[in-house]
């Protein structure tokens, strides 16, 4: 039903009553005579205004994937149409000023006929530069003819318009009205109602291109199709108008989706504090009681167990060790980001100290080495959280050492433009290529690798430094060492984060590290 009233409006809004317009104009009015050339310019610079408009809001439609017909002839047409007729309006009555206002006609109908042909007919490399040739060529066509007129053709004859004038406007009138049909047959097809408006505007263009045979210049035929031209692009002005009333009624339905996913995600994240409270709480208690009742069993009745059974006890003691601990990493991955510390000035050099300080027992107990840089500057970040990133990789960076190796690790600083690049390089274990892809996920442990852990620290490394617009890296060689390189942003970027907030880029080195 949609498509059949929008086929009867062509013929009767398109056809039937511009063609009566024609006829009466013609057989009444043929005599009146209006010199007019302020209105007349008038007339043609709003026409060439909306058809660049409407080239420009295809072109930003298609851009964000929201225009679905052949919008690069369609836009191209509008292109050419328009810049001709900046030209048009600002020409004097002479050669130019005709030949211009039929190029209109014949460019523009040439371009909507482009429609009808099948999709791949034209290369892809061809469609992305049309617009371009199009507007460099209309622009050079504009220019050269205005300032040498003399290389035209006559196209006035006795204040009448020449042969090659009206031919150039007939067939540009012929090629518009079988792109109207083009236009209206994508309508029937998908429905669209910017296909019907353009069905119309093409078919009041054609109409216009076949009166120009029977006018004269400022007389009442003359003026007719100017009117049709007119009324064309008043069809276009309403389909700016009715594709921005989409787009504001499309931003309006995706705020309202948007409130609601927020709304959404504001109970999720209600129901994961709730939970973090259960997993610090109700669930770490019942593991403290039995690891507490193991030892006193131990304790009291330690002398009475075999070995076999004492193996028993010190295993639920080890497995509630571990239990504790990923309670615990797992508390910190959710309150991650949901206290309410600020961030503030930092001095790294002096951080580090106080988590050589923290560690000094296992760092002398393993021989290890912490060398810091000279001079770090300091950085504006949430203190607890730069904390723990450097504390768990130095951490790692000490547990994960070769055997009979002691571990050395290096802290690297380079200030860049926008942001400061941070490294921790060790001279352990190394990671195989197959195993680094999964070390920054949640609970991940290198299986081969016999050292205690909980495979969060990682986890919670990574998601502080990409939660505050950064980026990390992992290089790593087997039985070489490791070294992560990490990116915070200074305090003027930090709302301008631009980084890509992806998994964490895997490389894999060559040498040393």
């Amino acid at each position: 039903m949609k498509v059949k009233q929008g086929l009867i409006s062509l013929f009767f809004i398109g056809v039937l009553l511009p063609m009566l317009g024609v006829i009466v104009t013609h057989q009444y009015f043929s005599d009146t005579h209006w010199y007019q050339p302020a209105f007349h310019s008038t007339i043609e610079g709003i026409g060439a205004c909306a058809a660049l408009m409407l080239a420009t809001l295809l072109f930003l439609l298609r851009e964000h994937g929201s225009y679905k017909s052949p919008y690069i002839f369609t836009a191209c047409a509008f292109i050419a149409m328009g810049v001709l007729q900046i030209f048009h309006a600002s020409s004097k009555l002479n050669d130019t000023f005709v030949f211009l206002s039929c190029l209109t006609t014949l460019v523009g109908g040439f371009m909507f006929l482009l429609i009808c042909l099948p999709k791949k007919a034209v290369p892809l490399t061809i469609r992305k530069l049309l617009p371009y040739v199009v507007l460099f060529g209309a622009v050079i066509i504009g220019v050269y003819f205005n300032i040498f007129p003399e290389t035209l053709p006559p196209m006035l004859d006795d204040d009448e318009f020449t042969d090659i004038a009206k031919m150039m406007s007939i067939v540009g009138g012929v090629m518009f009205i079988f792109a109207s049909i083009g236009f209206a047959r994508l309508y029937s097809r998908r429905e669209n109602l910017d296909d019907i408006l353009l069905a119309h505007f093409c078919m009041f263009f054609g109409i216009a291109g076949l009166q120009f045979e029977i006018s004269k210049p400022w007389n009442a035929d003359w003026w007719y199709w100017h009117f049709l031209k007119l009324v064309s692009y008043i069809i276009v002005l309403l389909f700016i108008f009715m594709v921005s009333k989409w787009a504001r009624a499309k931003i309006t339905e995706t705020n309202k989706s948007l409130e609601e996913k927020v709304s959404e995600v504001k109970k999720a994240n209600n129901e994961i504090k709730r939970f973090a409270q259960v997993v610090s709480h109700d669930l770490k208690n019942p593991m403290t009681n039995i690891m507490g009742m193991a030892e006193i069993l131990l304790d009291y009745h330690g002398d009475d167990l075999n070995n076999e059974q004492k193996v028993f006890f010190a295993s639920i003691i080890r497995n509630v060790t571990i239990m504790n601990a990923l309670l615990n990493g797992l508390s910190e991955v959710v309150m991650i980001g949901r206290t309410k510390e600020v961030k503030e000035n930092i001095d790294v050099k002096k951080l580090l100290e106080d988590i050589i300080d923290e560690n000094m027992s296992v760092i002398i107990e393993k021989r290890a080495e912490v060398i810091l840089p000279e001079n770090i500057a300091e950085v504006y970040f949430t203190k607890i959280q730069l904390y723990q990133v450097f504390s768990n990789l130095i951490k790692n960076a000490i547990k994960f050492s070769r055997k009979g190796v002691p571990p050395k690790i290096w802290v690297g600083f380079e200030e860049k433009e926008n942001k400061f690049l941070f490294s921790v390089t060790d001279n352990g274990i190394g990671i195989d290529r197959e195993n680094i892809t999964s070390v920054f996920q949640i609970f991940s442990r290198v299986k081969e690798v016999d050292v205690e852990g909980t495979g969060v620290g990682l986890y919670i490394v990574r998601k502080i430094i990409e939660d505050n617009g950064g980026r990390i890296v992992l290089q790593s060689k087997k039985n070489v060492g490791s070294k992560f390189t990490f990116t915070i942003l200074k305090k003027e970027s930090v709302k301008k984060s631009f980084l890509d907030k992806s998994d964490a880029v895997v490389e894999t080195m060559s040498t040393k590290v």
